[in-house]
């Protein structure tokens, strides 16, 4: 009886030694998590060009937090609010075969079960649509297998049915985007001009100055 006490109790020390060794591993990734994370902020805002710019990257405990300014020129955040699906689906692309260093962080953050939340928020309007990813989701990305060069298509493909949400928008005064399409190896912008403000045959004439405004 003695015995089998002593077994019970070597086995609940290992159970416990485990437990603890798991729970430490957890807090050592974790404090990792926070220190990188907080590296990251502190370099906020990091300009995205004419899109905005991301004013703020927390860890709440729980998940990722970037928060995004966003040009509301450029990007309709009721759009993005209206269409979850396939603003989670475009940014779960754009993390497939991402770069060494955006791995790393995901690999970490899988490991700290973190998911990962992206506010993005007009910048005059403040008006903010939300994509949320779960620490499932952010795992199953990282364990996809995508081959980069059809990765890369994806991506664009991904890229390019976010941005038709947008249109038609309205590039200049003559000047209306109705559409981007992917033709052979190329990106297509449809555009509509407005021929009593421009007519095409100015456009066809001054192709070299249109060229490189472009």
């Amino acid at each position: 009886m003695a015995g089998n006490l002593l077994k019970k109790s070597s086995g609940l020390m290992l159970l416990c030694s485990v437990s603890l060794l798991m729970i430490v591993m957890t807090g050592c990734q974790e404090a990792k998590l926070k220190t990188v994370i907080g590296i990251a902020n502190k370099q906020c805002p990091l300009d995205m060009g004419e899109v905005g710019n991301i004013t703020s990257i927390i860890y709440d405990g729980d998940n990722v937090v970037y928060t995004l300014n966003m040009n509301e020129e450029i990007t309709n955040i009721k759009i993005l609010k209206d269409n979850p699906e396939s603003m989670k689906s475009s940014i779960k692309m754009m993390f497939q075969n991402p770069a060494a260093d955006v791995k790393e962080m995901l690999k970490l953050m899988a490991k700290c079960n973190s998911g990962l939340h992206m506010i993005f928020v007009g910048n005059k309007s403040g008006e903010q649509a939300v994509c949320e990813l779960t620490a499932e989701e952010l795992k199953e990305v990282i364990n996809t297998n995508a081959d980069p060069a059809q990765s890369g298509q994806t991506k664009l493909e991904a890229q390019l049915k976010m941005a038709n949400l947008q249109f038609p928008m309205q590039a200049s005064e003559e000047v209306v985007v109705e559409k981007i399409e992917i033709i052979g190896e190329s990106v297509v912008y449809i555009c509509s001009v407005d021929e009593e403000l421009c007519p095409i045959s100015q456009i066809e004439e001054n192709a070299a100055e249109v060229k490189e405004g472009i």
